[in-house]
């Protein structure tokens, strides 16, 4: 299941449609398309446009079918490769669209309340939340804005991430053959375990225990994984991300000698008293969520529950 297995997405597309206020994109588009010096194929881009049935279907359609669109448009009407930044007709595209404004505003709140992900769907190891005030996250755009500044407020565009992942991935030109999209299919984090290396869990013991520098956490992709995982391990650095977080292993190594069957079994006829489920009681034992489907209700769940598993606590 994917990241958002527990929201009815279509719906809430169409509730953002209503949100977003598309009569003044068309209302922008008006405006630009009586600028001087337009270039035939920028009136041509622009005409499609004032459709407000293609508009729509700009701003909630699936990622196959914006793909799609994207692929017959003529990218560097938007981008100038050569001097790596956007023409003057792709900032003014997205003006027309209004993200600045949508990023700045209530409606980027409302988007974020909505998904209700607690963690970046890209790595699980940042909160992506939101105060009443503020967002503690930032919106990455599956397919990048200065790419394709037409898709920089379309429903299935938006991701919410952490800062380091949005950056990390910043304007690379994406497909969704070789890149996992969170709104898309299963959640990428079931195609990929984390573990100890098994050599430094021995060094570690020979130290007593004490440095867990030592450990050396990797990933080991699944036997039925793609190539959008090898593809997501390199544009978002996740073994780097995760290779730092050595005390949780030691944690878990640590709880592994302790919690024996027999503590563990006490643990759990102890917890069940106060009606809590199994688990509710795995959380707690490793301190984190153990069920692959609440992985994103935390930062670094799949880290806990993985090595977890691999040290037979849960």
């Amino acid at each position: 299941m994917n990241p958002f297995h527990y929201l009815d997405l279509p719906k809430l597309a169409n509730e953002f449609y209503d949100k977003i206020e598309a009569n003044k994109i068309l209302e922008e588009v008006k405006g630009v398309l009586t600028l001087p010096n337009l270039t035939h194929e920028q009136c041509t881009f622009l005409t499609t446009l004032k459709d407000v049935n293609f508009l729509k279907e700009l701003l909630i359609s699936t990622p196959e079918k914006l793909e799609n669109y994207a692929s017959t448009v003529n990218k560097d009407l938007f981008w100038n490769n050569n001097d790596k930044k956007s023409t003057p007709f792709g900032t003014i595209v997205l003006k027309i669209f209004g993200y600045k404004n949508f990023r700045n505003n209530k409606k980027s709140k409302w988007l974020a309340e909505q998904l209700k992900i607690k963690t970046c769907p890209y790595c699980n190891a940042q909160y992506t939340v939101s105060s009443k005030k503020k967002l503690y996250h930032t919106f990455d755009h599956f397919f990048p804005k200065s790419l394709y500044p037409y898709l920089s407020v379309s429903f299935y565009n938006l991701i919410p991430a952490c800062d380091s992942c949005n950056r990390a991935k910043s304007n690379k030109n994406v497909s969704l053959l070789t890149h996992w999209h969170p709104y898309n299919g299963t959640n990428l984090m079931n195609d990929f375990q984390l573990e100890i290396e098994p050599a430094s869990v021995t060094n570690f013991a020979l130290g007593k225990y004490q440095n867990d520098s030592i450990l050396k956490i990797r990933l080991k992709p699944s036997s039925n994984s793609s190539v959008k995982v090898s593809t997501h391990f390199a544009d978002f650095e996740l073994e780097d991300q995760y290779k730092i977080h050595t005390d949780i292993a030691a944690e878990t190594i640590w709880k592994s000698m302790v919690y024996t069957g027999t503590y563990r079994k006490e643990l759990e006829n102890l917890f069940s008293t106060v009606g809590l489920t199994e688990s509710e009681i795995k959380r707690i034992i490793i301190g984190n969520y153990a069920d692959p489907a609440d992985v994103n209700n935390r930062p670094l769940a799949k880290l806990t529950s993985d090595l977890a598993k691999d040290f037979g606590l849960i």
